[in-house]
C-alpha cells in the first residue's frame, strides 16, 4: 500500500470538531452532559487525536527521509504557526480586561491566570471559566509539542511507543486513583500526569503502529476498508450519545483516535467526498483561528444582539460560527500569512518544496490550520511542511 502524501479528509474532521466546540460554548453546555447535545466539548478530543497522529507521522517521515529529526526546525515551525495568533488574541483579551469590558471581578480573574496563559500552562489553572479559559487545550498541545519530539528523536519509534503507552497507563491509573479518593488532584505530580490527554497519546500510538509494516498488516483489515471511516464516525457519535461517564474509560478518546486512523488509512473512504468538500475543508483549514477567536466573536454578537439570542442556542451557534469563520479567514489573510511564509524556511524538505499545504486538506494549503494563498502548484510527495499538515493548536 503506497503512502499518501497527505490525508485529504482530516481538514474536514477539523471543521466538524471546531463546530462542536463552538456549539458547546454557544449553548450546548446548558444541555445535559448525558446527551449528545451536551457533549460538544469532545470536539477538542478529536482535535487532540488528530494532533497526536499527524505530528507523530510528520516526525516519522522526516526521520525516514533524512535519518534524523531536527528539533530546532520543528520548534521554529511550531512557533511561527502557533504563537503569533495566540499571543495576538491574548493581547486583545488583556486590553479588554484592562478596560473592564468583562466587569471588574472577571477582569481580576483574567489577570490572576495571565501568567499561565503567557507560559502555555493554563491547563494547570483552577479557574478555566476566566476569559481566554479555552486556551487550556492549546496548553496541552504545546506541552505535547515540547515533550514528545525529543522522546521520539532520542528513542526511536519502538521504544518511544513503550514510553507513550506507559504514560497512558499512568494517566489512567492516576485518574482511577483520584476517582477512588486515593490521590489528591491538588498534588502537582498528580495534576501534571492528569493534564496528559489520552486522545493525544492514542493518536501517537495509532501513528506509530500504522507506520510499521507489521502494525499496518494488523490494523488494515479493520481500519483500511472503504466503510471503516463512516463506521468509526458512527462509533464516535454512538459513544457520545450513550448516557455514561466517558472520562475514566476514555471511550471518546479511543473512538476519536479510531476515526482519525480510519480516515488516514483509506483516503478514498465512503465519506471522503463530504470531508473533502471545499467549504468544509476550508473551515477545517482555519479551525485554529476559529477556535481562538470564537468566544470574542460570541461576546461581540451578544452585545449587538442584546437579549435577542437568549434561550436560542441554535441561533447563537449559527451566528457565532459564521462570524468566527469570517474573522478567522481575515486573520489568516491579513495577519498570519507572513509568518507562514517565514515558516517555510524551516521545513525539513525546504530545498525541494515549491509550495506548502494544509496537509490534511483537499485544497493545496499550508498547514494544519489556515491555507496558503498560493498553494495550487503541484508539490512533491515528501518534504517538511508538505506532507500531512502539522496539527498546530486546534
Amino acid at each position: 500500500m503506497s503512502e499518501p502524501a497527505r490525508f485529504p479528509s482530516l481538514d474536514g474532521l477539523r471543521a466538524f470538531s471546531v463546530a462542536a466546540v463552538v456549539w458547546h460554548h454557544a449553548g450546548g453546555s446548558t444541555c445535559s452532559d448525558a446527551t449528545l447535545a451536551g457533549r460538544g466539548r469532545h470536539g477538542v478530543t478529536l482535535f487532540f487525536a488528530l494532533s497526536g497522529f499527524l505530528i507523530t507521522t510528520l516526525l516519522l517521515r522526516e526521520r525516514a527521509a533524512t535519518g534524523r529529526i531536527s528539533l530546532g526546525r520543528f520548534y521554529a515551525r511550531r512557533t511561527l504557526r502557533i504563537f503569533p495568533l495566540y499571543y495576538a488574541t491574548l493581547g486583545v483579551y488583556a486590553l479588554l480586561a484592562a478596560w473592564d469590558a468583562f466587569g471588574a471581578a472577571t477582569s481580576r480573574r483574567f489577570f490572576g491566570v495571565l501568567p499561565l496563559y503567557l507560559s502555555y500552562a493554563s491547563n494547570f489553572a483552577d479557574d478555566r471559566d476566566a476569559p481566554f479559559g479555552h486556551a487550556w487545550s492549546l496548553a496541552c498541545e504545546e506541552q505535547f509539542y515540547l515533550l514528545w519530539p525529543p522522546v521520539l528523536a532520542a528513542l526511536g519509534p519502538r521504544r518511544g511507543a513503550f514510553v507513550a503507552l506507559g504514560a497512558l497507563v499512568l494517566n489512567r491509573a492516576f485518574e482511577a486513583g483520584v476517582a477512588a479518593g486515593a490521590l489528591s488532584v491538588d498534588a502537582f505530580l498528580v495534576r501534571a500526569v492528569l493534564t496528559l490527554q489520552p486522545a493525544i497519546v492514542l493518536g501517537v500510538l495509532a501513528a506509530l503502529v500504522w507506520a510499521s509494516p507489521a502494525g499496518r498488516r494488523a490494523l488494515a483489515p479493520t481500519f483500511a476498508r472503504r466503510w471503516s471511516a463512516p463506521l468509526a464516525a458512527a462509533a464516535l457519535v454512538g459513544v457520545l450519545a450513550v448516557p455514561v461517564d466517558l472520562d475514566f474509560p476514555a471511550l471518546a478518546d479511543v473512538a476519536a483516535a479510531g476515526l482519525v486512523l480510519a480516515c488516514a488509512a483509506r483516503p478514498d473512504h465512503v465519506g471522503a467526498r463530504l470531508l473533502r468538500w471545499r467549504p468544509i475543508a476550508a473551515l477545517g483549514a482555519i479551525s485554529y483561528g476559529i477556535y481562538l477567536l470564537h468566544l470574542l466573536v460570541q461576546g461581540a454578537i451578544g452585545r449587538v444582539a442584546g437579549g435577542a439570542l437568549d434561550g436560542r442556542p441554535a441561533a447563537r451557534f449559527a451566528a457565532t460560527f459564521a462570524a468566527a469563520a469570517v474573522v478567522a479567514a481575515a486573520s489568516y489573510v491579513v495577519f498570519e500569512r507572513p509568518f507562514l511564509r517565514l515558516k517555510r524556511r524551516f521545513a525539513w524538505g525546504a530545498a525541494a518544496a515549491p509550495a506548502p499545504v494544509v496537509g490534511a486538506s483537499v485544497r493545496r494549503v499550508e498547514d494544519a490550520q489556515p491555507a496558503d494563498h498560493d498553494a495550487r502548484r503541484r508539490r512533491p510527495a515528501v518534504g517538511g511542511e508538505l506532507e500531512l499538515g502539522e496539527a498546530g493548536g486546534l
